[in-house]
C-alpha cells in the first residue's frame, strides 16, 4: 500500500511543465525562453510612411526686385493607396514675406495631386526662409523649405525725424550694408531728395559693398528758411540699386 500511494505521487513531480516565455500561462512575461513577443509590453509597431508629399522640397525663390513678388507652384500628391482629405497648408513664418496665394481646393484620391500657389514679395533687401507645410486630418504630413532673397543696400534705419530742440548740434551718423549681394556693388554715391543735409563725414562715397560689409554717412539739418522739411537720404551703385532713408526735420 506505502508503493501504491508514493507512485503517482512521483510521476507527478518527475513530469515535466511546460513553460511559454516566463510563466505557465504563455503570456509574455520577462523570461528569455519560450513564446514571448517581444517581452514585457510587447513590440511597438513603426508609424506608417506619410502619403502626402511636396514637389519640389525645397524652392529659392532667388533675387527680386523690392515690392515685386514672385510665384512658384508646387504639387501636393497623395502617394498613398487610400483618399486623403483636402490638404491644410501653413508657412511656419508668415512674415518672412511668403504667402499661399492658391491652396488645394479638394480631396486627393490615390495618385491625385493638386497645385499650390507660393508668393514671395520683397520688402527688404537681405536673405529670409521658411517652411510650407501641408497636413490632413488622418495626421499625413509633408513639407517644402523655402528661401528667398533681394541683394541690394540698406540703411540703419527706415527712417529718422530730426526735432527742433538744439539744432545746432543736431547731428546724426546712418550705416549703409550691403545686403545678400552675390557680387561687390559699384561705386557708392550719396545724395539727397527734396531735403536739405550737411554732410559731415561720408565713409561710403566712392566705397563698394560686399555681403553684410558696411559703411556709415553722418549729416545734420541744413540752415533752411522752412519750419518743415520732408525728403530721402539716398544711396545708389550699380549692382546695388538704391537705398532711401526718409529724413524729417523740423526746425
Amino acid at each position: 500500500m506505502r508503493f501504491s500511494l508514493l507512485l503517482p505521487l512521483f510521476f507527478a513531480c518527475s513530469h515535466p511543465v511546460l513553460v511559454l516565455g516566463g510563466d505557465e500561462t504563455g503570456t509574455g512575461g520577462t523570461g528569455t525562453g519560450g513564446w514571448s513577443a517581444g517581452g514585457e509590453g510587447g513590440s511597438t509597431e513603426p508609424a506608417p510612411p506619410s502619403a502626402l508629399s511636396i514637389q519640389p522640397n525645397r524652392w529659392d525663390f532667388s533675387t527680386t526686385t523690392l515690392g515685386g513678388t514672385v510665384l512658384k507652384v508646387f504639387t501636393i500628391r497623395n502617394t498613398g493607396n487610400t483618399p486623403l482629405a483636402t490638404p491644410e497648408l501653413s508657412l511656419r513664418d508668415p512674415s518672412a514675406g511668403f504667402s499661399v496665394l492658391r491652396p488645394c481646393t479638394g480631396a486627393l484620391e490615390p495618385g491625385a495631386g493638386c497645385d499650390v500657389h507660393v508668393g514671395f514679395t520683397v520688402a527688404e533687401p537681405g536673405k529670409v526662409s521658411t517652411v510650407l507645410e501641408a497636413s490632413t486630418s488622418s495626421g499625413d504630413r509633408a513639407s517644402a523649405m523655402l528661401d528667398g532673397r533681394r541683394a541690394g543696400m540698406a540703411w540703419s534705419s527706415s527712417s529718422y525725424e530730426f526735432g527742433a530742440t538744439g539744432a545746432s548740434s543736431r547731428e546724426q551718423t546712418f550705416t549703409l550694408t550691403g545686403k545678400a549681394l552675390p557680387r561687390a556693388t559699384g561705386a557708392i554715391v550719396i545724395a539727397m531728395d527734396n531735403v536739405y543735409l550737411d554732410i559731415l563725414r561720408d565713409d561710403c562715397l566712392g566705397k563698394v559693398l560686399s555681403d553684410e560689409t558696411f559703411c556709415a554717412v553722418t549729416v545734420r539739418p541744413g540752415p533752411t528758411g522752412v519750419q518743415f522739411q520732408s525728403g530721402y537720404l539716398v544711396a545708389t551703385a550699380e549692382r546695388g540699386g538704391s537705398a532711401r532713408l526718409k529724413i524729417l526735420v523740423r526746425h
